[in-house]
């Protein structure tokens, strides 16, 4: 699967299946590609056929290409491991108002366990080659709107200084101070944070 030679093994606990993870092997290195959800104990189990499979192998490195979020990464943080600096990924977003619809989730569990949790009004982001407006309704999204360029916005910000904003690799008061030209309306400012967080994106590039 994928452009990377990998090996996919499978846990099973009573009989059944788990959880499963990929792969592979380079130089002295252990490279995990792709691991599923996993708590404590599958962990442990894990990690350590990882360990055997490498003294067997004669290897001395394992890299993980899962993002710091998931269960087992956090894992091996807690055991020592080194985490590398993010890249900074230069993405273009075509369709603002379509991803923010296929996002809808995300936006909704985000807002449900914040301080605006049942969340009701529109915020139109001003993207100077048109203005999307999502509306909320007791914190579910219901719809995104799409117009052609306003002058005025809750939040106004270039178009491709957007994604860093909208993958969470900037927050928005860093956008601020970085660019002048990102404006945010002091009413607005908690919800926009609340659906843009700052936070540790990943890109899974083994696909």
């Amino acid at each position: 699967m994928g452009e990377h030679k990998s090996t996919t093994y499978a846990l099973k606990v009573g009989g059944h299946i788990s959880a499963y993870f990929r792969a592979g092997i380079e130089c002295k290195t252990i490279l995990l590609h792709e691991i599923t959800e996993t708590g404590a104990s599958t962990s442990t189990t894990i990690a350590a056929f990882l360990r055997r499979l490498g003294e067997e192998n004669g290897l001395t490195e394992l890299v993980s290409r899962e993002g710091y979020t998931q269960p087992f990464t956090e894992y091996l943080i807690n055991l020592g491991a080194t985490k590398m600096r993010p890249y900074a990924w230069q993405t273009k977003v075509i369709d603002h108002a379509q991803i923010l619809e296929k996002i809808k989730p995300v936006f909704e569990e985000r807002i449900k366990h914040s301080t605006l949790k049942g969340y009701t009004g529109m915020i139109s982001i001003n993207l100077y080659v048109a203005t999307i407006t999502p509306t909320f309704e007791n914190g579910v999204l219901i719809r995104v709107k799409r117009s052609q360029n306003e002058q005025s916005g809750d939040i106004r910000v270039n178009p491709r200084v957007f994604p860093k904003m909208f993958l969470g690799y900037r927050s928005i008061e860093e956008l601020e101070s970085e660019y002048p030209d990102v404006t945010v309306r002091p009413q607005y400012r908690e919800i926009i944070n609340i659906m843009f967080p700052k936070g540790e994106s990943h890109i899974h590039t083994t696909y």
